[in-house]
């Protein structure tokens, strides 16, 4: 059982920007217990609000990257595409007998894919509970897909 990320790109930027903000949190908290030392409340105000900030926002990359940079794999003994979340959730099963089609779809603000299409989902777009499988458009991918559809891919 081969797993493959529904976008590379996503999970490594993400997980950039979570490092980051990570590193800024932890000068947050030194920052702020050099200024109590100092006996400036002020400074250590301002730099726990920065690090409630950094906190916030590391929460929601780590949302983003959840959905955004999903797992797939196929799983041979019960013939299904599984997708589940980067840390956890976002769970769904496709039965490749269900896949009406497999295409090829550049979407608006974001890169090309390989979508499976079913009766289930609606939405094109990543990160809905209601959107489609989607992989990155790269020659692993469609060796992947390969697997299980025996079918043209439709670009």
């Amino acid at each position: 059982m081969k797993k493959v990320y529904s976008s590379k790109l996503s999970v490594y930027f993400l997980l950039f920007g979570i490092m980051l903000l990570f590193a800024l949190g932890v000068l947050s908290i030194v920052l702020m217990i050099a200024n109590s030392k100092d006996g400036d409340s002020s400074g250590v105000t301002v730099y726990l609000v920065c690090f409630l900030i950094d906190l916030l926002c590391i929460g929601l990359l780590m949302l983003v990257l959840n959905r955004y940079g999903c797992k797939v794999w196929f799983d041979r003994d019960t013939y299904e595409v599984r997708r589940q979340g980067f840390f956890c959730g976002y769970s769904y099963r496709l039965r490749v007998s269900d896949i009406e089609d497999v295409v090829v779809v550049t979407v608006k603000h974001d890169a090309t894919y390989y979508i499976l299409l079913d009766k289930v989902n609606s939405k094109y777009e990543g990160g809905s509970n209601e959107s489609y499988i989607r992989l990155e458009y790269t020659p692993e991918n469609k060796v992947f897909i390969q697997q299980f559809w025996d079918k043209t891919i439709r670009e």
